[in-house]
């Protein structure tokens, strides 16, 4: 029994769950994963270019299960509905994208831990403030899921305004640049929310150079070694954690399940919705330690 788990990026803990997933329940998992040369040019193409790909030769392999991000679902409706017609076994996971007709989703409700994201934000800036949105994708289901939690949050308290919802588009050049521009353009500024790891950095690093901290907080989804750096420094003030551990461990599971038991059997099991939330957690500088040895366990650093 093979399957195979694709990643957009190399590295992270994604593959540390699907590999404790993979020996437990004794199934061959190839975990893939583009090369650099692969990443070259716009990620609106390159990342499904590589994907559809990807599959086409999974499928002549004989594959058994897919799992994978669909940052950009609309050109792999067609090969994934090709791979479920063809008996393969496709769910998605980290970055949903219904309309692939993929079996589920396996990740965070980002419309649940965007709210998250915004009650923490209006209980740090006092409950009154401006507030600005900056996120890499206007398109993204989890960006899209993640500002709407946050608006609808930040929207119960009438002394907290959204002044704007900016993004680089993906553009990784514009995404460095963009935070100065932002805190340039509205000199009241109590709080940035950064949809993603991607920019949580680069707005940490404008407000530390302009030693903002104190006046701007920032509520970031994701965590990593550079933005655990600035969350030390003080800058950014709660980072909302989803769990790659767990995305991984759990759609090498259900896939193993897919395939023993059959798919009715499995979602049986599911909520209507197909969407098996992960979770996350909240982290503040209070916290760091204790979350980082909680992963450390899990045989990830951070």
């Amino acid at each position: 029994m093979k399957i195979a788990v694709l990643d957009n990026v190399r590295g992270g803990s994604y593959e540390q769950g699907v590999r404790r997933a993979e020996e437990k329940y004794n199934i061959e998992v190839k975990y893939l994963t583009p090369s650099v040369t692969q990443l070259k040019g716009s990620i609106e193409e390159v990342i499904p270019a590589w994907q559809r790909d990807t599959i086409k030769e999974l499928l002549e392999e004989g594959i058994k299960g897919i799992a994978l991000p669909l940052l950009h679902p609309q050109p792999l409706i067609s090969i994934i509905k090709e791979a479920v017609s063809r008996g393969v076994a496709v769910i998605s996971y980290d970055i949903d994208g219904p309309e692939t007709e993929r079996y589920f989703y396996v990740g965070t409700n980002n419309y649940l831990a965007g709210k998250i994201a915004g009650n923490n934000m209006t209980s740090l800036i006092g409950f009154k403030g401006e507030v600005v949105i900056d996120s890499i994708s206007l398109t993204s289901y989890s960006c899209k899921g993640r500002i709407e939690g946050f608006k609808e949050a930040v929207g119960k308290y009438q002394n907290v305004k959204i002044v704007d919802i900016v993004s680089a588009q993906e553009d990784i050049s514009k995404m460095f640049t963009l935070p100065s521009e932002t805190i340039s353009t509205y000199k009241n500024l109590s709080g940035i929310f950064a949809t993603t790891g991607l920019n949580a950095g680069s707005n940490a690093e404008v407000v530390k150079r302009q030693s903002l901290q104190d006046k701007i907080k920032i509520v970031c989804f994701d965590l990593n070694s550079g933005i655990a750096q600035f969350m030390e420094e003080g800058i950014i003030d709660v980072a909302i954690v989803q769990r790659p551990y767990d995305m991984g461990y759990r759609v090498v599971e259900f896939l193993y399940r897919i395939i023993k038991f059959g798919l009715d059997e499995v979602l049986k099991s599911l909520p209507k919705s197909k969407i098996i939330d992960t979770g996350v957690e909240v982290v503040t500088k209070e916290t760091l330690a204790s979350y980082k040895k909680s992963q450390e366990v899990l045989g990830i650093k951070i």
